[in-house]
Parts: C-alpha cells; structure tokens; sequence
C-alpha cells in the first residue's frame, strides 16, 4: 500500500520535492541553527545555565502557589512559566522585528539575532512553544480555569503559533482526531509504515508528505471526504488565519520580511517536527506492525526530555495519562515493556536519533539500544533495529 501522496507520485519525485523544502531553509538555518547551539555552549562555559537553574528552583514553590489558583490540574504548574514568557517573548520579538525593519530595513545581522533570540540557547525556547502547542492540543477543556480560562485552546495558538511555525488547530484537531485514532497504521496520515526507514531517502519522501499534514492542507481535504466537516472546518480557520498572518506582513511590511520572519518559521518548524514524527514511529514490528511498544520509541535518561515526551509510548497507549507520571508508570509496568522487546534506547535524544537513522550509524544506533533481557548480542541488536526499519504495509 502506498499512502497519499506516494499513491499519485513517484517517490523520486517527492523525494525531490522533499529535499527542495530544507533548501529553501537553508540560508536561514545554516546560520541559525549553529549559532542556537553555540549559544549554549557560550552560556555554560559562563555557568549562566547553573544560575538559571538554581532560579527555577527558588521559583518553583511560587509558581506551584500559582498553578493551584489558575490551573485546572495544578500538576501543569512547571507550564506556567515558559507559557507566558514565550508568549510574551515571541510577541515582543516580532514587533522589534517590524519596527527595525520599518526604520532600516533589512539587515542579516538582525535577522540572526531575531533567530537565535527566538530559538533560545540550544533550541529551548523553540522546543519548549512547540511541546506547548502539543500539551495544550491534548488539554480538551484547556489548561485554565476561572478568569484565566478565556486563554485556552487559541490565545497561545494564535499569539505564538506563527512566530514559531504552528498551524492553529494542527494539535487539537489533526493530531488528536487522525494521528492519536489510527496510531501510525495505515489510516494514519503521517504514517510512516509504507516507507523503507532504513533508507536516507525515504526522509525526504516522508517530508514531502509531512508538508501537507503540517499546514493543514491535506487533513481538511481528508476530513471533508470523510464527512467529519466540523474539524475541515477548525483546520480551514487554521490555514486562513496562517495565510492571512503571511500576508499582512507582506503587505503592510514587506515580501522579504514576510519570508524571512513569517514563511521561513513554518518550514522550519515544518521540518523539525516532521523529523520528530518520522523518528517516533520508524521502528515495526513486522509480526504485530501496530504494537505500540515497538511502534513508538521510549528514550531512557533523555538529554532532552521535556515534560515526559521521551515516554511516547505512554503518550499513545495512555494519552490522558499526566506527564509527570511518565517514569513511575514505566517502572511499574518494565515487564510489558520486556516482554514485548520494546523500542527503548537511553541516554540519547530526539535529534540524535534522527542523525543516526539518517546517516545510517546502525552500530552507534544498537549501542544505544536497551535490551531489557539482557541476553542480546550487538549484532542482535542491529539487525533487530533494521528488521523493524525495513518492514512496510
């Protein structure tokens, strides 16, 4: 079976179309992406990373003091403090951008600076919005309550979702409503099950596919055809308010800031997170494709775990489940996990894992495998990694 749009399109052909997508990145992130990590790097080196830490620590009551009196679960307390900073941030960024490009004009050193402000010191801020997005598209009835409950399920959409790349109702609508139904099989629009995953270029082909399922495009087609118009039609606002959003600053500001500051976030989020889905769900088993302890990758000790996203196979078998009860969930049910040969690597990242699956490092890749018997050799663990790879619908 080849899911759409490998079904009208050659995978040489999207494959094409798909590597076009970073090109048309690549002056941009060649620049930004180096300096996001130098930064923290610097910001280390300056131990500045320690202070913000013992900052959060002493914060930590305070903001817990607050989370019980706005919060519908005060346990979404650790939320609160990136929630309105990057709100604010990314609204504050954005108008500093309008105003210097209003008074000077383009400037590519300003146009860094604006990226490496926006991203944060080794993408935090970017990653922190884009888990946001996802907390609050999986939070039905919003995170607030009382007064502050006028803010859920659009003011962070709507503020911060195009300065970061987010499409309006992506998480609430698409990823709840297809991708959280059909869990990677092959119904799922994203599914990544029809495509060799030990092969480099079935990335591109993947992205090429992806790009229709981030801006809305292809769910509000697949959604109208399946007679579910209510979430064509949340999707539809999304995709207008983002093209409206591009062409108010096109016109009232400028074509190459348009580019610059509202088209290029969106393929770069576009990007990042369709490198995320695809590493997620690259692993099958072929005997039982949909097990999702195989399906879905567990990371042990992330580098980058951020509120509980490394246990993603707790995030489609328990969805409701909260994420602070993660790794106590996972200690208490490791005989499943063993049982059904789980896909657990440890002591990595998202991004690292994405590296290794693209550059085809299959022994770094069986280093960081967890086998949970204890009884796997190295050479096991590659070719266990590969068959699950290599298995399609």
């Amino acid at each position: 079976m080849r899911a759409f749009p490998r079904n009208h399109l050659s995978d040489t052909v999207l494959a094409l179309f798909g590597l076009l997508i970073p090109l048309a990145a690549a002056p941009i992130m060649a620049i930004s992406m180096p300096l996001s990590v130098w930064s923290l790097e610097l910001m280390r080196m300056a131990q500045l990373d320690k202070t913000y830490e013992r900052i959060t620590a002493s914060a930590d009551s305070w903001v817990r003091s607050i989370g019980k009196q706005i919060l519908r679960d005060e346990r979404d307390a650790s939320l609160l403090p990136y929630y309105f900073f990057i709100n604010l941030w990314s609204v504050t960024l954005f108008g500093s951008a309008i105003v210097f490009y209003k008074h000077y004009g383009f400037s590519i050193g300003f146009l860094f600076v604006y990226h490496l402000l926006r991203l944060g010191p080794r993408f935090r801020f970017f990653a922190h919005a884009q888990t946001l997005f996802h907390k609050e598209g999986h939070c039905h009835k919003g995170l607030f309550k009382g007064s502050f409950s006028v803010l859920n399920n659009w003011f962070m959409q709507c503020v911060s979702g195009p300065i970061y790349g987010c499409f309006v109702n992506f998480y609430p609508i698409y990823h709840n409503k297809d991708h959280h139904r059909f869990d990677n099989g092959p119904e799922d629009m994203s599914t990544t099950l029809d495509l060799d995953r030990s092969k480099t270029t079935s990335f591109f082909v993947y992205l090429a596919r992806f790009s229709t399922i981030w801006t809305n495009c292809y769910p509000i087609y697949r959604f109208f055809k399946k007679q579910e118009q209510q979430y064509a039609v949340k999707l539809s606002y999304g995709l207008i308010y983002h093209i409206a959003f591009i062409a108010a600053s096109w016109i009232f500001v400028g074509p190459l800031f348009a580019y610059c500051y509202c088209i290029y976030p969106a393929i770069e989020a576009m990007i990042f997170l369709c490198g995320i889905s695809y590493m997620w769900h690259c692993f099958a088993d072929p005997k039982d494709p949909l097990n999702p302890y195989v399906s879905s990758v567990t990371i042990l000790e992330g580098k980058d775990n951020i509120w509980g996203e490394d246990y993603h196979v707790i995030h489609h078998t328990l969805p409701k489940l909260h994420f602070s009860e993660g790794a106590s969930y996972f200690g208490s049910h490791l005989d499943e996990y063993k049982k059904n040969k789980a896909t657990i690597f440890k002591k990595t990242e998202e991004g690292e894992i994405l590296y290794l699956l693209l550059s085809k490092n299959w022994d770094k890749l069986a280093d960081l495998f967890v086998d949970l018997s204890g009884q796997m050799t190295h050479e096991q663990k590659k070719d266990l990694l590969l068959t699950r790879l290599r298995y399609t619908f």
